[in-house]
This record gives structure tokens, sequence and C-alpha cells, in this order.
């Protein structure tokens, strides 16, 4: 116990030492370089009259002119200025310079010189720094996007090792679909700020606030761009296994699952795109609707299309799960039996695969298992799903005395909660840790969640399924899994939205 409690403060402690790390060097840089704040100004070399050029400060005296020099540029002049800090105050910064004009009158050409006077009201901000408030910046600023990518790399990286530590001791649940969602979104968000700063910063451009809430705003339809290629290969790979399954299995509405899915992914995107270009500039209201609109669209997307991948691994890794062999009773989830009274192939598969690992436990520990077959029975079956169970059971070799009948549940949730009561009645010291759930592969998530939400940690074991009906299957469970956490979405989803239009209107406006 203590040893796992000290690897929790050491998963916890490490990451959090190094961010403290990480933001302490970013704010120290920043604070360093945000003593001095540069202009720079690019002029022609046609209209530029040389050594012309001067640099003064008119105000409060708080800031003072450090440096002033020309230099060619590109085939232009580049005027730097760099200033810094004295005290506190507002100050205005006066970069003057001639250019020729020519000027024709009676014939005669000559030329006129023309003085030119740019000003950029800077201010000192605490710790010195100094703030162009007419570029909306100060030295320093661009490292705010490296801050923020690296924050989310580590803060990414440590999920990762918790969840994979979750995944180790079986603790499946609904909140690591929301944190492989977010490592998702950390990580490709973390690769597109830092590509964005790489590519505003490559000639030596400077960033300015503006420019570092945009690229926040443009992650949405960034990370649209970088998912396209997977989501593309993913709508395909759906449309084949349903037209596969069709043909297997015949045509259904449930059967087209996957080309409805694959549809919308391509839909969603089409509209993201669509929507980033066709900005109105009709007026200021028209532009800002349509702005928000894109905005939001785009980051509602890109959180469902983490769900989506996010629920995708989380089914992947409780089915590579194998439970420890000291199970006490396993549970057999039930489904619709055939006509006659036998199980179908699909339940065949999860009594199969419940049996197969009772043996493998008694031949490794010498533990037998009981067997807890539940399914109540459906208005179209002769006998309950239980009870055939129980005679597939007994022809595998099974003793009658080490199976145990849940011959009433409707659905899965009841599976679970009936069982429970069944095996609570059947043993004198119930433990629920030494209890798994036996069902096919795309289900296994599924019963995991469900087994939280009445309070019961179980174990599952998963059973293979023929490949072309796994992805309609799956999907079929996330949709179930979406409504069942509709109200979370649903407000996360209003939240997000409404802070997104606060943010917008707060830079825009303020």
């Amino acid at each position: 116990m203590k040893t796992k409690h000290k690897l929790i403060k050491t998963r916890i402690i490490i990451p959090l030492t190094v961010l403290l790390f990480f933001l302490t060097g970013c704010m120290s840089y920043m604070l360093f370089m945000g003593k001095t704040n540069t202009v720079y100004l690019i002029v022609s070399t046609l209209e530029y009259i040389p050594g012309s050029a001067k640099a003064t400060t008119v105000g409060d005296g708080a800031i003072k002119v450090k440096s002033f020099y020309e230099k060619p540029f590109d085939g232009d002049i580049l005027l730097t200025v760099e200033t810094e800090s004295v005290s506190a105050g507002r100050d205005t910064l006066h970069l003057q310079f001639d250019i020729n004009t020519d000027s024709f009158a009676d014939g005669y050409e000559s030329n006129i010189s023309n003085p030119i006077d740019n000003t950029y009201s800077l201010v000192t901000l605490p710790f010195g720094i100094v703030y162009n408030r007419t570029l909306n910046y100060f030295d320093g600023v661009e490292c705010l996007i490296i801050m923020l990518a690296g924050t989310m790399l580590i803060v990414g990286i440590a999920m990762i090792f918790s969840v994979l530590e979750k995944q180790r001791e079986g603790l499946f649940s609904y909140s690591m679909v929301v944190r492989c969602g977010l490592i998702i979104y950390l990580l490709i968000c973390s690769y597109i700020l830092l590509n964005e700063w790489r590519h505003n910063t490559r000639f030596g451009m400077l960033l300015s606030f503006r420019d570092i809430i945009r690229i926040f705003f443009d992650t949405g339809t960034l990370f649209a761009k970088v998912t396209l290629m997977p989501l593309l290969f993913l709508a395909v790979a759906l449309a084949i296994s349903n037209i596969q399954l069709v043909r297997k299995e015949g045509f259904r509405p449930m059967n087209l699952l996957g080309i409805l899915l694959g549809v919308t992914l391509l839909g969603g995107i089409w509209t993201i795109f669509r929507l980033n270009s066709n900005v109105s500039y009709e007026n200021d209201l028209a532009y800002h609707f349509t702005t928000l609109l894109s905005i939001a669209f785009a980051f509602v997307f890109c959180y469902f299309e983490c769900m989506l991948l996010s629920t995708m691994l989380c089914a992947v890794m409780c089915t590579r799960y194998k439970p420890p062999y000291n199970l006490d009773y396993i549970i057999i989830l039930g489904c619709a039996i055939r006509p006659d009274g036998t199980p179908t192939p699909l339940l065949k598969g999860r009594i199969d695969r419940a049996v197969e690992f009772e043996r493998e436990q008694f031949l490794k520990t010498g533990k037998h298992s009981v067997f807890v077959p539940s399914g109540g029975q459906g208005s179209d079956e002769i006998i309950s799903e239980a009870q055939s169970m129980r005679d597939y059971l007994i022809t595998q070799g099974i003793p009658g005395e080490r199976i145990i009948m849940e011959n009433k549940s409707v659905n899965t949730y009841q599976n679970l909660l009936f069982s429970k009561k069944v095996i609570e009645n059947d043993s004198n010291s119930f433990q629920s840790e030494n209890i798994a759930f036996s069902t096919t592969n795309y289900h296994v998530f599924r019963g995991y969640t469900l087994a939280n939400r009445i309070k019961i940690k179980l174990s599952g074991l998963s059973a293979k399924t023929k490949l072309y009906f796994f992805p309609n299957a799956f999907i079929r469970e996330f949709i179930g899994l979406l409504w069942e956490q509709k109200l979370r979405h649903l407000a996360f989803v209003f939240f997000l939205v409404v802070g997104l239009v606060g943010i917008y209107c707060i830079t825009n406006y303020i």
C-alpha cells in the first residue's frame, strides 16, 4: 500500500516539478526580454533619405531610447529602435525620417524632402516591462505560445502515465475517456502551437497579443486539418466494414451506422473549412457573427472527434486487460438466443471466453470460479438467456453446482445489478474485486461504465467477434455512451461556446 501511495505521489510530483521549472524559465525569459521594447520599420531605399532618421521619447520620462540604427534589409532599409524602461509611466516614441518626393513644375523636376513621423504609445508595466500599446506587444511575448504549448505537452505526457497506470490496474471508467480525449487534444494542440510559432517567427517577425489570440482561435480549424487524413481513413474503413456487414448479415438501418458516422465526420470537416472560407465582410456585425460561428463549430466538432477517438482507444485498452487469476465469480452477459433456445455465435463467444479463462485459472492456481449466466426471457424466446447459457455450460463440462442463474434482467445494466444481488446471496464474504464479467470485445468498456454506476468493481473478459461486425457494434456502443453522459457533454459544449464568445469579445472590444 505504501509502495502504491509512493508511486502515485511520484507520478504527481515529477511532472509538477518539471512544469514549475519550465514555467519559471519562460516567465524569467519574458521578464528579461520585456525590459526593452524593439520597434522595427522597413522603408523603401527609393524614398528614404539616408541619415535622416532619429528616435525620441516624449512624456513622463519613464522610457528612454537605448539604441537606434539603420541597415539594409532585403533591398530596403530597416530602422530599428530599442527602448528600455526607466520608471513607471507612459511615453510616446517618435520615429522620424525624411523621404524624397518628386515634384514637376513648369517643366522642371525637383526633389522635395518630406518629413515622416511614426508614433508609438509605450507604457511601463509591473517588473519594468515596456509594453507597446500601438503594436500590442512587448519583447518576449512570443514565449507565451511556447509556454502554452509546453504546458500542454507536459500535462499530456503526465496524463498518459496516469491512464497507463489505470489500465494496468483495470480501473476503467468514463473519466478515462475524458482523460484520453484531453490527451489527444493537448498533444495535437501543442504541435499546432509550436508549428504556428515557428511559421510566424521564421523571418524575425514579431507576434502581438492579437496574433497569439488568433492562433488560439485557429487551433480548432488547424486540429481538423491535422487529423484530416486519419478521419478520412476511418470514414472509408467504416464504409467498407458496413458494406461487408450488409452483405453478410442483410440490410437493416442499424447496419449502416458506420456509413452514417463516416458521412458525419466528412460533413463536419467540410463545414469547418466552408465556414472558415466564407466569413462575411459586409459589416462588423456580420463579420463577428460568422467568425464566431466558424470558431465555435470547429471547437465543438474537435471535442466530439476527441471523444470518438478516445472511446476507441479506451475500448482497445480494456479488451487487452487480463484480470488476475483469483476470480470467485464470472458473470456472462446475455444477448439474443436462437429460436430453438441455443446460444447464438455471439453469445457462445462470451460463454467460451469465460470457460477458457476459468480453466486457465484452475491450471495456474487450482481455484475454480462460479459462473453467473445473466439474461431474462424475451417475448420471442422460448427460454431465458440464462437458461440457454446454463445448458451450454453443462455441455462444456461445467458442473451444475458451479452455475447460478440470473434470469430476470432485460438489459446490460440489469445484468450487472441483478447478478450482484445473486452473488451476494450466494457468497458469505462478498468481494467485488474477485468478480469478472464476460462479453463481446466491443461491449467490454460499456460494461465497465455500468459497473461503476452500480458501485461495483469488476474485471472484464473480452470475447472476439467477426471483424466486419466490430465497427458497427462499437459505434452503437459509442452512441449509447454519449447518450448516457448527455448532460455532461451538453454542459461542456455550452461552457465551451460561452468561453469562446467571452474571450473573443474581450480581445476585440477592450
